[in-house]
């Protein structure tokens, strides 16, 4: 049941999803989902394809910096923003938006805490 709660509230690339990341931020912290508590199904729903939306991308970068997301408390969604930064980080130019270009631009040169520069790769 309560994988089923999660799963609506964060059902991928919806306005309750977009929501939740831009606007209720402060409710990802409280969010304690881990990896194992998803079907791989369930998780490649998540995970793929790669997020565009500079909101959503943008709210990651936050989340990640001001230790809204850590491994440690929220291992799922850590892992998800992780995964979709870094995605648009090193998409290979020819495949991606002059916006998703610019949004990599900015966070390579905004980011500045030597920690997350490293889990982002850059």
């Amino acid at each position: 049941m309560r994988i089923q709660i999660y799963k609506s509230l964060l059902a991928y690339r919806t306005y309750e999803f977009r929501s939740l990341w831009t606007e209720r931020s402060e409710i990802v912290r409280l969010i304690n989902l881990r990896p194992e508590h998803l079907t791989e199904d369930c998780l490649a729903e998540f995970l793929h394809p790669a997020e565009t939306s500079i909101d959503i991308l943008a709210a990651y970068v936050r989340a990640l910096g001001d230790a809204s997301l850590t491994p440690q408390r929220n291992q799922f969604l850590h892992s998800l923003a992780l995964h979709h930064v870094r995605a648009a980080l090193h998409a290979h130019p020819d495949s991606v938006s002059e916006e998703l270009k610019g949004f990599a631009k900015y966070v390579r040169t905004a980011v500045t805490q030597s920690e997350l520069r490293t889990l982002l790769g850059i």
